[in-house]
């Protein structure tokens, strides 16, 4: 009798307990998944002369990465001003892409 009264309150423990880990786990998901969304950290613009070709906000380089086709190590130099190539800023219709941390 002794160990069926421990079972049933090892097994009312471990549901109680799994049950109080799936909140906190479903509440830290939506705590971070709604301050993700929030929380802007840069602004990309693609200026081509005088023309404004792109204007948005984004929450990673990442993100700026995947939108416009790139990948993450051009926008990296992109964003801290290092440029390789010295053909290419020359050239006349180049686009000047400016990548601002908010």
């Amino acid at each position: 009798m002794f160990i069926e009264y421990m079972k049933r309150n090892i097994s009312l423990l471990k549901s109680t307990v799994f049950l109080r880990i799936n909140y906190l786990n479903n509440f830290l998901y939506k705590y971070i998944i709604n301050m993700k969304s929030k929380k802007v950290l840069y602004n990309c613009k693609i200026v081509q002369g005088d023309n404004m070709i792109h204007d948005a906000n984004y929450h990673s380089l990442k993100d700026i990465a995947d939108d416009l086709g790139l990948t993450l190590d051009m926008i990296s130099n992109i964003r801290t001003g290092r440029t390789k190539d010295k053909k290419w800023n020359q050239f006349k219709y180049k686009q000047d892409i400016f990548i601002l941390k908010m």
